[in-house]
């Protein structure tokens, strides 16, 4: 091989480095969403680089550097399964870029993991190996010191937070410490659950719980006699112990739970492999144990005794997505971690409702990254009754539940075949062939890993990082493996003579087209990044009262991206509260915003005809212009049965169908039907009893509002002075006309 391809491959491997190493520290504090989504745009910037670089070589070479494996099948099968769910989706574009802003689990980054896997096993060499796995551990011990850190209330996020805004005290000084190194920029109580760069500290559990089986087979593998050659085995252990104690400071039972199970599977698989050999391997040994007997022991603490009654419970303390203040960003919060409902009768909830999405979308599901907008066609009932009745789920917390209802049977089956592979794999050659000690070793630290991460997401669902571990690790035991030539690794047509370059100015051509198409793909990704940036920071600023300087950043998102409904969302919010506000002063420019609104919101549902969320914001934008043009309540009813539609269980949405209505002159009894309709469907909606008890008052039956004021205040708000009052009111009525009639 000559030098110049060298240099290729030197080069993939060195961005696969920078894969490992800067992904899981990735944020930033100035989009929508902080951790994920700008992780996401990192992977695909580098699986765009590593894909061109592969090219190069390729096209350098005159040769095809794809290895065969023995997951080719399984994975072309859940990329096809994948791609047909999206082609059938009820809202493509989600599927193919994945819910905004996450896109995470889309099919575009679907494809880029495994772009990512057949880039890795094409190119890295066993030797390589080492150095990757010190990459990988190394960013895994930043992130936990950064965990640690954060449990005794020094968060790292905070400091470049705060230093970014302009902190001006002194380094390392006592102000330095209280006023910039704290945790006081996340409204999380992040002490008491620790999410590091992660943004969830179920996330953080889930990746650091994937790489302890790795870790602790690499910190006791080659001890040598001379502590200094021992170096690298002492950095992998301080990181295993370092993320052990991330784990129990994320408190997350299902990270905890998994890391059990995983640890559990390693151990006896230790055991078994050298059953004839416990002297030699001891320390290992108890090392394994160890682990598992810490882990129940500080892990479970909060939970015993009656571990299992209290697996699903929560901390009434706890939210997990984590987000600025509220005066820099938005919050956003997972409502399955914050206090209010049980999670397991939460879970329960949102489980039922996806096995019915799957009965609606057998075959093929609703489509890839569609949960959203699927869940509530068949959000149960039930759903009401919790606390959090009103948030969003665009996910079923539960990753193999998730694949069944939005990628249906298909999608499920392919989905599950890659995972025994992954897992499978690797054991079966650790217990049915005779593979080296230390891959042996390596291969079942990366099964056990994996299941692991399989416990955990069973409660969850994968992120950016988690995603990519889940596809690396098995190219990690093939790479390793390809000495034991148990399986076929070869390269595709390896076996085929290749030509001589007869025109190098060809090749020079293609090496320079390839290198536009890599430019304009990076500089695609970047736009949507910036789109995100403009759309924060347009929202940050009418938050903050800059109506106008915030219209302009949204639109400028729209420019670079205008097929993103979210933005329109947002814009057309803006529009109607400009209208509003200037409509006393100047009906001309108020005519005019309103008439932007009014497109704006339209367009919203144009791009995203099965998002919910979007029909709500057009029903506020429209009954925020009827004072201008009454003729739009009557679309607002329309709008709203069309959401109803879509969500026939919310009750939000009919509770706003019965305000509409009271509002339309001569539809005031049906506007009394569907109040009653809503408290049928919500008993504790405190807004539909107050409205039905009004409209009562109007209709003379002051009996019936007096129970719907008895009802608020006897199981909804005991001390709610409003309802105190008018409930005071009406019974002193009631007092009066009954005296008058006795005399």
């Amino acid at each position: 091989m000559s030098r110049n391809n060298d240099r290729w491959q030197t080069a993939i491997i060195i961005v696969f480095h920078l894969i490992f190493l800067t992904i899981p520290l990735f944020f930033t504090w100035v989009n929508e969403e902080l951790f994920e989504f700008n992780k996401i745009i990192l992977l695909y910037m580098y699986t765009i680089v590593v894909v061109s670089l592969w090219a190069g070589r390729m096209i350098s070479r005159q040769r095809i550097f794809v290895r065969r494996t023995p997951f080719d099948l399984p994975l072309a099968l859940f990329l096809v399964s994948q791609v047909l769910s999206t082609i059938f989706s009820m809202h493509p574009r989600t599927s193919f870029f994945g819910y905004y802003t996450r896109f995470n689990g889309g099919l575009l980054s679907t494809l880029s993991y495994i772009a990512l896997f057949y880039a890795f096993v094409s190119n890295v060499e066993r030797p390589h190996l080492k150095k990757i796995f010190v990459t990988l551990f190394g960013s895994a011990l930043l992130v936990a010191l950064m965990g640690i850190a954060e449990h005794f209330g020094h968060s790292v996020s905070c400091l470049l937070i705060n230093t970014a805004r302009g902190a001006k005290e002194t380094p390392l000084s006592g102000a330095w410490f209280q006023n910039v190194f704290n945790d006081q920029c996340w409204i999380q109580d992040v002490q008491n659950r620790v999410f590091a760069t992660f943004g969830q500290p179920n996330w953080l559990a889930a990746y650091a719980i994937t790489l302890l089986p790795l870790g602790m087979v690499l910190s006791w593998e080659n001890w040598q006699k001379n502590w200094r050659k021992n170096i690298p085995n002492i950095f992998f252990a301080v990181t295993v112990l370092l993320l052990f104690m991330t784990v129990i400071f994320t408190k997350s039972r299902s990270g905890i739970l998994g890391l059990v199970v995983g640890c559990g599977v390693f151990g006896l698989g230790f055991c078994w492999l050298h059953r004839q050999r416990y002297k030699k391997y001891l320390f290992p040994s108890f090392f394994v144990v160890a682990f598992l007997v810490l882990t129940v022991t500080f892990g479970f603490s909060d939970y015993l005794p009656n571990y299992g009654e209290r697996l699903f419970q929560k901390h009434t303390s706890a939210a997990t997505t984590a987000t600025t203040t509220p005066t820099t960003q938005s919050t956003t919060v997972n409502s399955l971690e914050t206090g209010g409902s049980e999670s397991g009768a939460i879970r329960r909830v949102v489980w039922t409702g996806a096995v019915k999405v799957w009965e609606r979308y057998p075959i093929f599901g609703s489509g890839v990254e569609t949960f959203a907008y699927a869940y509530y066609k068949d959000r149960p009932m039930a759903h009401n009754l919790l606390s959090e009745w009103d948030f969003l789920y665009n996910k079923a917390h539960n990753q193999f539940l998730n694949y069944l209802a939005t990628t249906g049977a298909i999608g499920f089956l392919a989905y599950m075949g890659l995972t025994c592979m992954g897992v499978g794999l690797p054991l079966w050659f650790v217990f049915k062939k005779k593979l080296p000690e230390k891959t042996a070793l390596a291969a079942l630290a990366i099964s056990s890993g994996l299941i692991a991460l399989n416990i955990s997401n069973f409660f969850g669902f994968s992120t950016v990082m988690v995603d990519v571990l889940w596809f690396l690790f098995p190219a990690f035991f093939i790479v390793m493996s390809m000495d034991a030539r148990f399986f076929s690794v070869e390269y595709a047509g390896e076996n085929e003579a290749v030509s001589e370059q007869t025109f190098p100015w060809a090749k020079n051509i293609t090496l320079g087209f390839l290198f536009l198409i890599t430019v304009g793909a990076l500089g695609a990704v970047y736009s949507w990044w910036r789109a995100d940036y403009l759309f924060a920071n347009g929202k940050a600023l009418i938050q903050s009262g800059y109506l106008g300087q915030g219209v302009d950043e949204l639109q400028q998102a729209i420019d670079i991206s205008p097929n993103e409904g979210t933005y329109y969302d947002e814009l057309s919010s803006t529009y109607a509260d400009l209208a509003s506000s200037v409509a006393d002063s100047d009906a001309t420019a108020a005519a005019k915003l309103a008439d932007q609104a009014y497109l704006t919101a339209n367009q919203m549902i144009v791009l995203n005809p099965v998002n919910v969320n979007f029909y709500k914001t057009k029903v506020r934008v429209l009954l925020r212009l009827a004072p201008l043009q009454p003729a739009l309540l009557f679309e607002a009813k329309d709008t709203l049965n069309h959401a109803i539609d879509l969500a026939p269980t919310d009750p939000k949405l009919a509770y706003f169908l019965g305000i509409v209505e009271l509002g339309i002159k001569g539809e005031e009894p049906e506007a009394v039907q569907q109040l009653e309709k809503v408290i049928a469907m919500k008993p504790n909606y405190e807004p539909a009893r107050d409205s039905l008890a009004q409209e009562y008052v109007k209709l003379g039956r002051i009996q019936d509002a007096i129970a719907q004021y008895q009802y608020i205040l006897q199981n909804i708000s005991p001390d709610s002075a409003t309802t105190k009052k008018a409930l005071a009111d009406l019974e002193k009525a009631v007092a009066t006309m009954s005296a008058k009639l006795k005399r």
